[in-house]
Order: structure tokens, then C-alpha cells, then sequence
């Protein structure tokens, strides 16, 4: 899925938005509020349509074509030069992408701007930060690949492991939204 998913399930939290006070909390409210229609989902759809809302694929796409880039253009196959610049330059984006794709969606809605911090998706900003760090330590070629301790089945053990846990208390650590009121 991705961040616009998840920022989908925060505004489902806000205090303001109908049906008040019906917070997603279950892998099946989870995966309805991501968009997906209810009639459709069996527990495996749902459970999986949880876990994958806690996939940023917006901020990993970029990531994955900026480090592309700098290989080409530096005709590596290892991690290249700059490899983790990016990496912090694009953690700091994942939060501040959560942010901009849900105020988009109060604005859309005639929302006021979240600018204040109680009315912002801290779960969702937080989530999509842990899985960005977590699916980066995953990718080929980064700078993780240089650690000495890096092995790429202690990668695919975290990813799954990290996401897994994201989207199993997603519904337990959520906290309503502060709206408009």
C-alpha cells in the first residue's frame, strides 16, 4: 500500500470526521480504511491489506530511483558514493510525507490545515519512519550493505518482523485526532 493509505486509516481517527468516535480496530477496519470495500475482505485480505498499509511506497520509490541514479552514474554495483545522505535525507522526508499527504486530505475534505501537533497522524508519522528505516536496511546496495554485520537474511527477517509488528498494534497504540471542533 502506502503512506496515502495510511494517512487514509489517520483520518478515519479524527474526532470530527463521521461516524464520530469509530476508530479502525481491527485488521478488517484497518483494511476499510484504507479504502478497500468491506464486503470484499476476508480475514486473510484484511490482514494483509494491514500489513501492507505500513509500506511507505512513495518514499521508498524515490529512494530506490535516487540510489538507481547514483549508480548508473557512478557505474557501481555496490552501495555508491552518497548512498547515505540519502538515506537520512529521506528518512527525515517520511515523516514530514506523512504529514503533507493527510493535511492534503483535511484541506480536500474543507479541513482545517493540521498545524498543530495533536492534530497530526504521530502514529502514522512514527510507522511510516520505522518501515522506511527498516525496508532501506532491506534494499541491495545501500550503505547498510557495507556494515560488517549486514547479512541480507537478517534484512528480510527484520521487514517482515518490523512490519508485521507495525500493523499488529496499529490498532492498539492509535489514538483519536483532534479535529476542527
Amino acid at each position: 500500500m502506502s503512506v496515502s493509505s495510511m494517512t487514509n486509516v489517520a483520518y478515519k481517527r479524527r474526532k470530527d470526521v463521521p461516524p464520530i468516535n469509530s476508530m479502525p480496530r481491527s485488521a478488517g477496519a484497518v483494511a476499510e480504511a484504507t479504502g478497500d470495500a468491506p464486503d470484499t475482505q476476508s480475514t486473510f485480505t484484511s490482514a494483509l491489506t494491514a500489513l501492507m498499509a505500513y509500506i511507505p511506497t512513495e518514499i521508498l520509490t524515490a529512494y530506490v530511483a535516487v540510489l538507481a541514479g547514483l549508480q548508473v552514474a557512478n557505474q557501481q554495483t555496490q552501495a555508491p558514493p552518497g548512498a547515505w545522505v540519502w538515506f537520512w535525507v529521506f528518512l527525515a522526508l517520511t515523516p514530514a510525507t506523512v504529514w503533507a499527504i493527510y493535511a492534503g486530505k483535511c484541506r480536500s475534505a474543507s479541513k482545517a490545515l493540521p498545524t498543530k501537533p495533536g492534530k497530526w497522524p504521530m502514529w502514522e508519522m512514527f510507522a511510516a519512519t520505522v518501515a522506511f528505516l527498516v525496508w532501506a536496511f532491506a534494499l541491495p546496495n545501500t550503505g547498510f550493505a557495507d556494515l560488517e554485520w549486514y547479512k541480507p537474511g537478517l534484512a528480510t527477517a527484520a521487514v517482515l518482523l518490523v512490519t508485521l509488528v507495525l500493523a499488529g498494534i496499529a490498532p492498539i497504540v492509535q489514538q483519536p485526532i483532534e479535529g476542527d471542533t
